[in-house]
C-alpha cells in the first residue's frame, strides 16, 4: 500500500525534482573519437599525465571577470582529466606517423596551467620530457610549452578550445619523437 501525500508534500517533492540541473559532459576527444587510446607504441610510451590538484576534478574550474576561480557543478569532464588530455596526446602522437626505429622513448607531461578565462580563452602549460628507455636515465629533452586559443562564453567553444590547446601540445611531442636525438626545445617550440 503506498502512503498517500498531502498536496503540500507533492508540491515540495516536484518543485524539488524540478529544480535538479542538467549535468553537461564535456570531452577533449573529438566528437564521435573512441574514448580508449593506446598510449604506447613499439617506439615510444607516454606517462600518465600530472596535473594541479585545483583542475584535477571532474567539475569545470573557471576564472571569472574579476579572476577569481568558480567551480562550475554541471559543466564536467566525462573522464579523469589526465586520462583524456593523454588520450588526446596519444591520438595525436598516432596521427603523427612516426618512422618505426629501434630506439623508444619515454613521454612525461606535467600541466602547469590548465585555466579558463570565461569569454576569453583557455590556456595551457606544461613542462614535458622525452627520454629513451633503456638508456640513460637523464631526460633527452625537457621543455616547456605554452598555449593559448581564444574562447567564446558558451561551455561548448571552452571545450574546444582547450582541445585545441592540447591538440597542439600533441603535434609538439610528435614533432620532438620524429627529430629523436637531434630534437631541442626550440626546433619543436609551439
Amino acid at each position: 500500500m503506498m502512503p498517500r501525500l498531502s498536496v503540500a508534500g507533492m508540491t515540495v517533492l516536484m518543485v524539488a525534482c524540478a529544480s535538479v540541473p542538467t549535468v553537461r559532459l564535456h570531452s577533449l576527444l573529438e566528437p564521435g573519437t573512441a574514448f580508449t587510446v593506446a598510449a604506447a607504441a613499439p617506439s615510444w610510451e607516454l606517462l600518465t599525465v600530472t596535473l594541479p590538484a585545483q583542475v584535477d576534478q571532474p567539475q569545470w574550474l573557471v576564472r571569472g571577470a574579476n579572476g577569481q576561480p568558480v567551480v562550475l557543478e554541471q559543466e564536467r569532464w566525462v573522464a579523469p582529466l589526465g586520462e583524456e588530455m593523454r588520450a588526446l596526446l596519444g591520438q595525436r602522437i598516432v596521427a603523427a606517423a612516426l618512422p618505426i626505429t629501434p630506439q623508444r622513448w619515454r613521454i612525461g607531461v606535467d600541466v602547469t596551467r590548465f585555466d579558463a578565462l570565461w569569454g576569453r580563452a583557455a590556456q595551457l602549460e606544461a613542462t614535458w620530457t622525452v627520454q629513451t628507455l633503456g638508456g640513460a636515465a637523464t631526460p633527452v629533452l625537457r621543455c616547456r610549452s605554452s598555449f593559448e586559443a581564444a574562447a567564446a562564453p558558451d561551455m561548448t567553444a571552452l571545450a574546444a578550445a582547450h582541445r585545441a590547446n592540447v591538440a597542439r601540445l600533441g603535434d609538439v611531442l610528435a614533432a620532438a619523437l620524429k627529430q629523436g636525438a637531434s630534437a631541442s626545445c626550440s626546433s619543436v617550440s609551439s
